[in-house]
This record gives structure tokens, sequence and C-alpha cells, in this order.
């Protein structure tokens, strides 16, 4: 009981960061999260982490594109990052101890490459392996697109060490930005998953160019909006989908309630 309490007060406590300097507002103790489909399954059990800040992401969707933005620049998209992963990988043990171990749902956690690039994040997946071991096979280390390897061999290593805990590896936003993962010749055997944009499936010439070959990952469609990118997504043999025809990014902890009472 006193685990359980303990796991709540760290999920739902509110608090601020400062980000260049400046509180940001708005900005809570939850994780915010949006729902994947799996096609297979005919059922949501998934979710991508995406960010820490409270925003509107209906009124202004470029609001979290351009904090990233930010975060990039000064240095502190590590430490955010790693946050993240820390907040998941706690919501997860805390439906552990909930519920147990046979009903726990994915998370995919947002990390950057130069997050990747950084001793810090090895660090950081060992302590939470050392927290709660049982719950490291439901986490994804989603890579986003936006920018290179800041260090390849640290980024490499870490991988090698997400894969030995039992994490899988999902390059996100094909074919935006650098997707430096699938084009790694190192790191994209490592790649397990592939996010595209909706009806984005990667052409033989593309193919060509990625030091991964696209067809033994997993494939996620992206910005699913009506039945018909759904439809469009299984026909081009997508195993999962993820927009706003299945819900809108929300706390986690509101997600977690969502599927409880699924």
């Amino acid at each position: 009981k006193k685990k359980l309490e303990k796991h709540s007060k760290n999920i739902e406590k509110v608090d601020f960061s400062k980000l260049s300097g400046r509180k940001e507002r708005g900005y809570e103790g939850f994780i915010y999260a949006q729902p994947i489909r799996d096609y297979e399954n005919s059922d949501i059990h998934k979710f991508e982490i995406l960010t820490r800040f409270n925003v509107d992401f209906v009124k202004d969707p470029g609001v979290i594109e351009r904090i990233f933005q930010e975060l990039e620049k000064t240095g502190e998209i590590i430490d955010h990052d790693l946050d993240v992963m820390r907040r998941a990988h706690m919501a997860l043990s805390y439906v552990r101890t909930l519920n147990g171990s046979d009903n726990l749902p994915e998370m995919a956690v947002n990390i950057s490459p130069k997050t990747l690039s950084s001793p810090k994040f090895a660090a950081a997946l060992l302590s939470m392996k050392e927290d709660d071991p049982f719950i490291m096979d439901k986490m994804i280390v989603e890579i986003t697109e936006r920018y290179d390897f800041d260090n390849e061999d640290i980024a490499f290593e870490n991988c090698q060490l997400i894969k030995s805990t039992g994490l899988r590896i999902a390059q996100d936003d094909y074919p935006l930005g650098r997707c430096a993962a699938i084009h790694s010749k190192r790191i994209a055997p490592l790649v397990d998953i592939i996010k595209m944009e909706v009806g984005r499936i990667p052409s033989l010439k593309a193919t060509a160019r990625m030091a991964f070959d696209p067809e033994r990952c997993l494939k996620v469609e992206e910005r699913i909006e009506t039945i018909a990118h759904e439809e469009g997504a299984i026909r081009r043999g997508a195993g999962q989908g993820q927009g706003f025809f299945y819900g809108r990014p929300m706390p986690i902890k509101s997600s977690l309630e969502a599927l409880a009472s699924a």
C-alpha cells in the first residue's frame, strides 16, 4: 500500500520547470501520451509518450515543435527526455503494482538523437532497471527524426544497452527530418519499429539509401484522422496506427484510467 501511495503521489504531483531561464506556464508533473491502435488485436493498449509540458495540442499543434527546437538548441532536451522516460517507467510500475503484470500497456518514449549520444542515458536506463526490471519489455525507445547523433559511438553503445535490457527501438516520423537511426549502418539493424507519415511507405529507391530493411520491422502509420486513413493503413500492411482518430494527447494518468475502464 505504501509503495502504491508513493507512486501515485509522484505521478500526480504538480511542480514547475524552467525552459531557457523562464518558468513554462502550465507545466505539470504529468507526462502527455497519445494512444496507438493495434490492428491485429483491434485494441488500444499502447501509448506514445510525447512530452511533460501541458500544452493545447489542438489550438496550437506547432507548440511542441517550437519547444523541442529550443530544448535541442540549449541541450536541455537530454534532461527533458530522461525525465519523461523515468516518469513513463514510474507509471508502468504503478500499474503493475495495482493490477499485476499480465495486462500492462506498452509505452513508446520519444528520445532525441542528442539524448542517445549522452552517457547520461545509460545511467538512467540502468537505474530504471534496478528500480523495476519486470516492465522493461513494455517500453520502447522512439528515436525522434529531427537531428543527427552528436556522438554515434555513444549512441550505438546506448542502443546495444537498450536491446540487452529488453526494450525495443523505433524510428519516429519517417521520412521527415534526418531519421538518423535508420541511416546509421550500426544502429539501423537494431531498429524494431518504423513509424511513418500516413501513406508514406518507403520506396525501393529510399530503401536502397537506408541502412536497414523496413520489411522486417513493425510498421506504424501516424496521423490517422479518418476511417479512410485507417483502411488505407491496414491495406498497406501497417500493424498499428496512431492519430486523432483514436484519441488526442492526454495526461498519462488519464490515459491509464481510460485503459483500465475500457
